[in-house]
């Protein structure tokens, strides 16, 4: 056991350093602005040296290629003409005088120019056992072999010493993982740099390099996006998940039933499960006019059961949504029945525990009975209480931080969540006072056909998760404030916002009926990071100092004083959008962006205006 877990050991620390590598790549092209995170046209060059068994794709097309259409998005007014990217650029020229570091900045730039191509395959165990190995091709970096050797010998361990041999008239350098099956190998391939990895990669790779095995060319995924001719916006990353090719080369593997000898064929355990018509999950993305545009589909085609039925859930339109903070950070709005859903889960348990493991049929009933009798509620009963229709606001007048937060849930039977709400709230109560006695209180109070259920945290008095019941709804704000408010906004108190107005150009373009959307405006996100820029650097040199990483009155190579002011990097910027959809066929979603963002703080404030040119064009989708 001592040896496997060496093995493993050593297998895993060159993955990391590995993942490290190509995350950090993908983070400053990312970051850079100039690769959508989402997915891209097809080489056709680079998927003649995958295998066809690809079950696992991503292609990334590189900068040089796209240019033209990056520069018309609101990415590149924000980024580029800001001057932000030079400052980037700045921190990359400075770092590159470092030895180390000048190969890692070379190979970055290359590949965000250039691109890159990932195939991870899985053989069968028949009539070998089964092997998980996978095929990297960076283009036009055939020079690059050395210089991967070099920032390999970085790790500096004896037992991880590069080598080189010839295979098939190339020059292969490789990383032996000494008593394991797994190998890391590269190699030049017509100007084109090739990694291996894996189980017998090197082998496998070259054989498809040498057309003695069949290369992904072949596959039917990878033709429906390689020639998919979209006229609507400029693809530049492709990816998908072949779901279907694995449940097909894996399904007559035996799986075990518990204290038996007898077994079960895996596909037909997934077809007991519900999963036996998912086909694939695949995303394309690009540029779309001034917008960072992706759509991802779910294939899931033919009538969906089991876990593949919880895609199925009830569509909504715009204006079943309930009022939204004015000054709002974020909306997230998603379908899912609750009760449906719970019950549905807890059958494919009841069928997965009656197919493997005989014994313990009808366990899961069981603990919901003695769940039953503990709270004097049905917990399938509670979530069946509620609706489908589920809303989280941040409201930023109410809080920083998202503090301001509301959860919305639809109701269908007020009384028995009421019922089962309180009673879950005691006992938390109960539990959280049993070794600190007073640490929480329970306050509820009635107004109006209202019940307002107030959680107070005496150690943290900035939280206190208060909630508000109705014949209607249920809000759940992060305090009191937050809820009343979101009560206020629905009964016409107080001003809600117009999303119907102020974002009606792209919601044109997305179906009318739905089953999830959220919309987040990044600009106040990105004006807060500017914000606060200085004060990181001086925690994270801080940080480095006390570590001893960083040498006493030194300082990491970035100067924010020439970050450009906050407004020409936010000014071009306007609302995101994603919203998802199902059908007959599976999930499809939909998402346009100016840049990607996350909730922090601050308000997004001037609605219109940060949507004045949210579409110049394009075509509605259905």
């Amino acid at each position: 056991m001592s040896r496997v877990l060496g093995r493993l050991d050593r297998f895993g620390f060159v993955l990391s350093r590995l993942t490290l590598i190509s995350g950090f790549v993908f983070g400053i092209v990312s970051g850079s602005g100039v690769c959508v995170p989402a997915m891209a046209v097809a080489d056709q060059s680079a998927a003649e040296l995958l295998p066809a068994e690809t079950v696992l794709y991503f292609h990334f097309d590189g900068t040089s290629d796209h240019e033209e259409a990056f520069e018309k998005t609101a990415a590149y007014q924000s980024l580029v003409e800001s001057g932000l990217a030079d400052l980037v650029q700045q921190f990359m020229d400075s770092i590159r005088d470092s030895r180390k570091a000048d190969g890692l900045i070379e190979a970055i730039e290359h590949v965000k120019e250039n691109g890159i191509t990932i195939g991870l395959a899985v053989d069968p165990p028949s009539p070998g056992p089964l092997a998980v190995w996978g095929v990297v091709v960076a283009k036009n970096a055939g020079q690059g072999v050395d210089l991967l050797a070099s920032l390999i010998d970085m790790i500096e361990r004896e037992d991880l010493k590069v080598k080189q041999t010839q295979v098939k008239g190339r020059r292969v350098k490789y990383i032996q993982i000494p008593d394991s099956p797994f190998e890391l190998g590269w190699w030049e391939e017509e100007n084109d740099l090739v990694l291996s990895f894996g189980m017998n990669a090197i082998a496998n790779a070259i054989a498809v390099a040498e057309e003695t095995r069949p290369n992904l060319t072949t596959k039917e995924l990878y033709t429906q996006y390689a020639t998919n001719d979209n006229e609507e916006f400029d693809v530049n990353q492709v990816a998908w998940l072949d779901f279907k090719s694995l449940r097909l080369a894996f399904a007559e593997i035996p799986v075990p039933v518990r204290k038996s000898s007898e077994s079960i064929p895996l596909g037909e355990l997934l077809k007991k499960l519900g999963l036996h018509n998912l086909d694939s999950i695949s995303q394309v993305g690009g540029f779309r006019d001034e917008a960072l545009w992706a759509e991802c589909t779910v294939s899931a085609p033919g009538e969906r059961t089991g876990l593949l039925s919880l895609l199925d859930q009830p569509t909504f339109t715009i204006e079943d949504l309930p009022a939204i903070p004015l000054q709002n950070l974020g909306v997230t709005v998603l379908s899912f029945d609750w009760g449906k859903s719970a019950e549905t889960i807890v059958d494919v348990i009841n069928v997965a525990i009656d197919t493997v493991d005989p014994e313990s049929s009808g366990e899961v009933d069981r603990f919901i009975e003695r769940v039953t009798d503990e709270f004097k509620f049905n917990p399938l009963e509670f979530l069946g209480s509620l609706g489908s229709l589920n809303c989280l606001y941040t409201d930023a007048s109410q809080g920083v931080f998202s503090l301001g937060s509301v959860i919305l849930v639809d109701v269908d039977d007020a009384e028995l969540t009421q019922k089962a709400l309180i009673t879950i709230l005691e006992r938390i109560v109960t539990e959280a006072n049993r070794n600190d006695e007073d640490s929480v209180r329970l306050k509820v109070t009635e107004k109006d056909g209202e019940t307002l259920i107030n959680l107070e945290l005496l150690k943290f008095p900035f939280l206190s998760p208060t909630f508000s019941l109705s014949e209607d709804w249920l809000i759940v704000g992060a305090n009191r404030q937050a809820t009343q408010a979101q009560r206020r906004r629905m009964d016409g108190t107080i001003f809600s916002w117009s999303i119907q107005s102020d974002l009606a150009d792209v919601l044109e373009l997305m179906p009318g009926e739905m089953t999830s959307i959220s919309v987040s405006d990044p600009a106040k996100t990105y004006a807060a990071i500017i914000g606060i820029a200085p004060m990181l650097k001086g925690f994270i040199e801080l940080g480095l100092r006390e570590q001893g990483a960083l040498p006493p009155g030194a300082s990491l190579p970035l100067d924010f004083s020439e970050l450009p002011p906050s407004e020409m990097i936010t000014e071009p910027l306007f609302f995101n959008v994603t919203v998802g959809t199902v059908d007959e066929d599976g999930v499809h979603t939909y998402s346009r962006r100016s840049l990607p963002t996350f909730i922090l703080f601050g308000e997004t404030s001037e609605k219109t205006s940060g949507a004045k040119s949210l579409v110049q064009s394009g075509s509605n989708i259905e």
